[in-house]
């Protein structure tokens, strides 16, 4: 990627105060650097608002990082003012679940937005250690994508891509990543974050019953479509939730009833309701550490 001959016109969007103790890849104490000057390496995602490259930032430090490069031509531009507007709240509102952004920089007819980069994606990682995770883990993956939930729930910001394909890995954190789809409170099509909680519990009903059937096996697609059903379902309720969780055939040996209900009772498609399941987060137990 030949960037060399960007020209300099940038802006700024992160303005908080800089420690020293730790790298802000040349964003720190007012900073704004170029983009000639971070170290593009591959590509590792691809999508229709743009690319994101593994890069090294530009200090001395020379840290692994990630820069989403977004064209700005056509519908795309407007996008990106609008994911820009976006990273702007999140900085100003960070939390552990939420992958980290540094910066925003505008050269020529692109937009370099600077983040945090991952190990791998939690799809992949599940779909390399399902097999491995125990009950106390698993309970551990809720807790942090209810965090998610409630943090996004705060700010009133709707991420509408909401899997795991679009959750980083890093160190012991699950951290939401791709913001160029949201919808935020006020705006036309505003649905509350909550109402996400249903593709959460779609994929991580799912995990478990990987876990129970040890594959993704003939077993596990014929009972995969009882979630499914409740996922799809516009009037799934609290007696549906009940006999889902006390259906043996597709719930782990080892996970409590408590967790079956509170996974249940996320498939009911009402707001009040996905609230109190999120708040139920602390509640879930036992949960230990992931490394990842």
């Amino acid at each position: 990627m030949d960037i060399s001959g960007l020209p300099s016109k940038r802006i700024k969007i992160d303005v908080h105060s800089k420690s020293e103790d730790k790298c802000f890849h040349g964003f720190a104490q007012g900073c704004i650097p170029k983009a000639h000057m971070f170290e593009f390496k591959d590509k590792i995602d691809g999508g229709a608002c743009g690319d994101v490259y593994r890069s090294k930032c530009v200090t001395e430090r020379k840290c692994d990082i990630a820069i989403k490069v977004i064209p700005l031509i056509g519908w795309k531009a407007e996008n990106a003012i609008d994911e820009k507007k976006t990273i702007k709240t999140l900085i100003a509102n960070p939390h552990p679940n939420i992958v980290e952004y540094f910066g925003v920089l505008e050269e020529d007819d692109k937009m370099y937005i600077v983040m945090e980069l991952g190990k791998s994606n939690l799809y992949q990682f599940l779909d390399e250690n399902f097999s491995k995770l125990s009950v106390s883990q698993f309970h551990e993956i809720i807790f942090q994508v209810l965090e998610i939930l409630n943090h996004l729930e705060s700010i009133s910001v709707t991420q509408m891509d909401f899997k795991p394909e679009n959750m980083i890995c890093l160190k012991n954190k699950i951290k939401l990543i791709d913001f160029d789809s949201v919808h935020k409170k006020g705006t036309r099509f505003y649905q509350p974050p909550s109402s996400r909680l249903i593709n959460a519990a779609l994929f991580l009903s799912k995990i478990q019953l990987k876990m129970k059937c040890g594959a993704p096996n003939d077993k596990y697609y014929e009972l995969t479509y009882k979630f499914n059903n409740a996922c799809l379902s516009d009037d799934f309720n609290e007696s549906d939730a009940k006999t889902l969780s006390e259906d043996p055939d597709i719930w782990h040996d080892q996970l409590p009833l408590e967790t079956r209900q509170l996974l249940s009772r996320s498939f009911i498609n009402e707001e009040s309701k996905q609230k109190q399941v999120i708040k139920m987060r602390d509640k879930i137990s036992p949960r230990s550490e992931l490394v990842f």
